[in-house]
């Protein structure tokens, strides 16, 4: 998946990590979210919990709709992340491919040093020079990524996206692990790394951080998605697999 420069109105990505509403986890995740409102909302920020809620809008030939995120992309498929936190919050987005037959690599998780050698390296979609590099974000506003100028783009190699999205309180080092000119990995802190070695090292800070998140998956005709904060203070961690098959003949 990449990112392309477009003139014509994108789809707005949006929707991966929903709720239903009659599965008891699904609504607790949603209350939680609510009751983790900002200064102003109709939650209690001092008692709170950090959360984030997204969803994905798909433009397929021109037809915009929103999509569960178990949803089948196929190449060509133009897609913006939409997300919505509940409190102020520093946001980041990463992306990886791993190729071959979707149905068989969706259940891979994060794991230190990568999932093998049909995997690319990690990118950061937010915050870049194309997306925008104030990942600072206001409580209960919609932000897209990336802008209205651009999209993302599933290419013609079938796999699964696997998409990270980061919100944490405080500023990370996320950001240190690339190049922020094109979000492409580096070697961080200036060290002597090997790119496997960078990899590795983002992934087990990845896996880290997920322990803290409790998340409900877009089911049925559900599309909201939403993560919250199990120790509060700290950062929510969502993946979600993207399954990308090969465009289908009419």
């Amino acid at each position: 998946m990449h990112v392309t420069k477009v003139v014509i109105l994108a789809a707005v990505i949006a929707g991966m990590l929903a709720a239903v509403a009659a599965d008891d986890s699904t609504a607790k995740v949603k209350g939680i979210f609510i009751d983790g409102g900002a200064p102003g909302s109709q939650g209690n920020s001092a008692n709170g919990k950090l959360g984030v809620k997204f969803n994905v809008k798909l433009d397929r030939d021109g037809n915009e709709k929103l999509v569960r995120s178990d949803y089948d992309f196929q190449d060509g498929d133009r897609m913006r992340f939409q997300f919505l936190v509940n409190r102020e919050s520093y946001v980041y987005v990463l992306h990886r491919t791993l190729n071959g037959d979707p149905s068989r690599l969706k259940g891979i998780d994060i794991e230190t040093g990568g999932p093998g050698p049909d995997s690319t390296p990690y990118r950061l979609l937010f915050p870049n020079r194309e997306t925008g590099r104030n990942n600072k974000l206001a409580p209960n506003r919609v932000y897209t990524v990336p802008g209205q100028d651009a999209d993302f783009v599933m290419d013609r190699n079938p796999g699964v996206e696997k998409l990270y999205l980061v919100v944490s309180p405080k500023p990370l080092e996320l950001t240190k692990y690339f190049n922020v000119q094109d979000g492409k990995i580096q070697r961080s802190g200036g060290r002597d790394d090997s790119r496997d070695d960078v990899i590795g090292q983002l992934s087990k800070e990845l896996k880290g951080l997920t322990g803290n998140t409790d998340s409900a998956m877009a089911k049925g005709i559900e599309i909201d998605s939403y993560a919250v904060a199990r120790n509060n203070g700290k950062p929510v961690v969502v993946e979600v697999n993207l399954q990308h098959y090969p465009r289908r003949s009419r």
